[in-house]
């Protein structure tokens, strides 16, 4: 089981930013005026892109450039800022689209800074088999998920500073010490996504305009981190939910993953998928399939810690 690669997939269903997916605007088969003006949009996308990567010869300037394209005019980049996940935005194409995703599809503020917890069971279906999932997440960047099936129990954690995983053969659990699962845990392992909090550091953006996406027509974000990946957010033009999710990492120890998401239903207000489905290197991995989700479920985080208390030796 490519484990690393399905932490993507549950981080969409912690990533606040992505808590949106009812994908309902059936915009390619749509019908009358409501087709005219979606294609309105379609036809517009040639010019309305905003690309300012180009020229830029390191991150720290591409991190510049994005939050200068954010920042309404008259305002200055301050702490208080960097640490609100909806903010108001400049009038840019980009900061328009972003303030709408907020508004539409994010549960609006007093939502979002409210929530501190998620908890999700569901079943986990991949080519080696079926699995019971459970996952729980935690504000800032804890995250632990642990699958069961008939051979046993794996398990896979982050508790801010180091992850640990247990295999289905293993009788004691382990630190994850390779570096680039560890970037990519400790970027997974964040409670919000990506896409909120756009003045904090670490992150650049683009809007790459409008284009055609699992019989949708979706705005294009791209996301840069300071971990070296590439996140690009298909939202859809008139429900502001997220359709696709596409990753790609920079320094190529990661094959591209593409995840789809639908079934969305309402959990206190926030709009939750259901259902993920996830490709790598354009073969199909796994289904994702929520059979509960739950807000703010007395989560601590002594939780995301491991103790060998937890794992008694057999004895013989």
């Amino acid at each position: 089981m490519r484990f690393f690669e399905f932490l993507l997939s549950l981080h969409r269903c912690f990533s606040l930013a992505s808590l949106f997916f009812v994908l309902m605007a059936q915009v390619i088969h749509g019908l009358g005026n409501e087709m005219e003006s979606v294609l309105d949009v379609l036809r517009e996308s040639s010019d309305a892109s905003e690309l300012f990567n180009a020229g830029y010869v390191n991150f720290a300037e591409l991190e510049q450039a994005s939050m200068d394209h954010l920042l309404p005019q008259g305002y200055d980049i301050t702490e208080s800022l960097r640490n609100t996940p909806m903010p108001k935005l400049g009038k840019s194409r980009l900061g328009q689209i972003l303030t709408r995703f907020y508004e539409e599809s994010m549960g609006g503020t007093e939502t979002i800074d409210k929530l501190n917890s998620i908890k999700i069971n569901s079943i986990y279906k991949t080519l080696e088999g079926e699995f019971d999932f459970e996952a729980i997440s935690k504000k800032p960047n804890r995250l632990k998920v642990t699958a069961t099936n008939e051979t046993g129990t794996m398990i896979l954690a982050y508790n801010g500073s180091e992850g640990w995983s247990k295999g289905f053969n293993e009788e004691s659990p382990r630190v994850v010490q390779d570096p680039h699962q560890l970037r990519r845990l400790s970027k997974d392992a964040r409670f919000n996504s990506h896409l909120l909090y756009p003045f904090q550091k670490g992150k650049a953006y683009e809007y790459l305009g409008v284009l055609r996406e699992a019989d949708r027509i979706c705005h294009l974000i791209r996301v840069h981190t300071k971990e070296q990946f590439i996140l690009d957010y298909y939202i859809d033009v008139e429900t502001f939910l997220e359709v696709k999710l596409l990753q790609i990492d920079k320094l190529g120890h990661f094959e591209e993953t593409e995840l789809y998401y639908s079934d969305y239903k309402l959990v206190e207000g926030i709009p939750i998928p259901y259902r993920i489905e996830t490709y790598i290197a354009g073969e199909w991995d796994s289904l994702f399939t929520a059979e509960s989700v739950e807000l703010n479920a007395g989560i601590f985080n002594w939780m995301f810690n491991f103790s060998s208390d937890d794992f008694p030796k057999k004895s013989f």
